[in-house]
């Protein structure tokens, strides 16, 4: 009888990992879903201007459409970059984080959407120190 509070301790134990583990996977559908409908908007972009490039033949309207292309494909590597951030780090530590950097690949993922409510964010950083912050299964935007 003296093993039944270490057992009922460790079953605890083990729930609250696997709460743990059904948390981080809810983080990842909503980041694979919040991805892919922007990768979606930004191949529509990218396609509908190669579209406008290809039926117009004057240079001002392919230059313009090149442009546009140009910029939904960096704004893509940016979301690619951020992702593939979080896929490289893994651990279950803190580690040194610039929050600029954080807030501003959050950013990229609801610039889109701030758009369609016609919202601007405008931001101005201040210098600030690397925050330890815990990196947990590759949910994280690290300066390394």
């Amino acid at each position: 009888m003296t093993n039944e509070p270490a057992s009922l301790e460790r079953k605890i134990e083990l729930l609250e990992a696997e709460l743990r583990q059904a948390r981080r996977m809810a983080s990842l559908g909503d980041l694979v879903s919040t991805t892919t409908h922007e990768f979606n908007n930004i191949l529509t972009t990218i396609l509908n201007y190669a579209k406008l490039g290809l039926r117009h033949k004057d240079e001002a309207s392919r230059d313009k459409a090149l442009t546009k292309i140009l910029a939904a494909a960096g704004r893509a590597e940016k979301i690619t970059n951020g992702v593939l951030g979080m896929a490289r780090n893994r651990g279950h530590e803190r580690i040194p984080t610039d929050l600029i950097k954080l807030i501003e690949s959050s950013l990229v993922l609801l610039e889109r959407e701030m758009q369609k409510y016609r919202i601007q964010i405008v931001t101005q950083f201040e210098p600030a120190p690397l925050a330890f912050v815990l990196r947990v299964a590759g949910f994280s935007f690290s300066t390394s």
